[in-house]
């Protein structure tokens, strides 16, 4: 179950904004740039890793960004790619782009 967050004004240094979330590694929180996500087999653990998150971006007096936050999903799209539990695979809407003539 991923946790898929955007836009963190605060910390647009990504260097900053990892080393906020660093604490979080261990339980899976992963940060590229202004992003984290997160994913677990367990929902209830899933909960307090969002949980832990939360509180962390409340310490740093940022938000989530709520039309481009996802919750408790089961796929999330990344780079072009829509990735999910068993698979990784092109998004639709870029190829769709690249097919354009």
């Amino acid at each position: 179950m991923p946790l898929w967050c955007h836009k963190w004004p605060i910390y647009n240094d990504k260097e900053r904004f990892k080393l906020a979330y660093s604490h979080l590694a261990p339980h899976n929180v992963n940060t590229y740039i202004d992003d984290i996500s997160t994913s677990h087999d367990d929902f209830n653990y899933h909960l307090k890793v969002i949980y832990k998150s939360l509180k962390q971006t409340q310490k740093l007096a940022s938000s989530w960004t709520r039309e481009k936050t996802q919750l408790a999903v089961s796929e999330i799209t990344l780079f072009g790619r829509i990735i999910s539990q068993m698979v990784v695979r092109p998004d639709p809407e870029r190829i769709a782009a690249m097919n354009v003539t």
